[in-house]
């Protein structure tokens, strides 16, 4: 009995993690992160697809290393940035000076940096580059606002 047991729990941990498997990871309740980027990151590649837990684990782990933390940690500068230069985009506004506005709402620059970055990780964090695409889309939205339709002088409007 004692072998059987050994045996039945050797073999548990040298199968494949199955997709029922990995929606139970990404919608564990009490968790710390967001089921949308879990299963962005744990979406089935052919790489991924042969590991048991413990080499998803380590593949986890290697994966996400310090130059991956560093290009995270650039977005975040940059997602922290735009968000104060919305305060100050605000402000702007309020007192009619269009040229600190648009100065503030720019966040485009910013957001395709990011974005430029994010995109040569692995797994690329698609999430991530979406909602940066609509940071940068909110912000040219803004911008074409603002020149076409609050300033007097429409210098980029046809």
């Amino acid at each position: 009995v004692l072998l059987l047991f050994v045996i039945s729990s050797y073999a548990r941990f040298s199968t494949m993690v199955t997709k029922d498997e990995i929606e139970g990871i990404c919608t564990k309740k009490d968790r710390d992160f967001k089921p949308s980027l879990c299963f962005e990151i744990l979406k089935p590649t052919p790489e991924t697809a042969l590991f048991d837990f413990p080499g998803l684990a380590k593949f986890l782990l290697i994966t996400s290393n310090t130059t991956d933390l560093q290009k995270f940690q650039l977005c975040e500068g940059r997602y922290d940035a735009t968000l104060d230069d919305i305060d100050k985009a605000l402000k702007a506004l309020a007192a009619k000076d269009y040229y600190l506005l648009n100065m503030y709402a720019s966040a485009k620059t910013d957001m395709y940096l990011c974005i430029n970055e994010l995109s040569t990780m692995k797994p690329v964090p698609e999430v991530l580059i979406k909602r940066s695409m609509i940071i940068s889309d909110i912000s040219s939205i803004v911008l074409v606002i603002l020149e076409c339709f609050i300033r007097e002088e429409k210098i980029r409007c046809n």
